[in-house]
């Protein structure tokens, strides 16, 4: 007799263990909590291995193929979802470089340092002898 690891309960069981996992990863990218998806991301692959494992070693009920079947659904969806998330992201990220990229641009072209400001000739010579204008 099969154990509960490898009865259809137990494959349905790990597609549940699989979608709390996928709303885990989409808090965390909603959080913005990159080190927690990645870790999240990291179990979600092994669970991804041991259900195939599981998948292979258990014929489903048709009640349990159909509960099998709205949960790949349902983490399907999630899994768009935190794509669609993720490509938000890296369209964030690529501004921020190139904003940097820009920035760091028109300082070598003025010879302004990174992160700093050149005293210019206003600076030096825009006050009175008594330091007021």
């Amino acid at each position: 007799m099969p154990t509960d690891t490898t009865s259809s309960q137990g494959v349905i069981a790990a597609y549940e263990t699989m979608l709390l996992q996928t709303r885990r990863m989409l808090e965390a990218a909603h959080r913005q909590e990159w080190d927690t998806l990645i870790t999240c991301q990291t179990e979600y692959v092994l669970q991804t291995e041991h259900l195939k494992k599981l998948d292979e070693a258990v014929t489903l009920t048709e009640a349990h193929r159909q509960q099998k079947a709205d949960l790949i659904k349902r983490i399907l969806e999630n899994n768009l979802q935190l794509r669609d998330q993720l490509m938000t992201r890296r369209e964030e990220l690529g501004e921020l470089i190139d904003t940097s990229r820009q920035q760091r641009n028109l300082s070598r072209a003025y010879g302004v340092p990174a992160g700093g400001r050149q005293a210019s000739y206003l600076d030096s010579h825009s006050t009175n002898k008594k330091g007021l204008w």
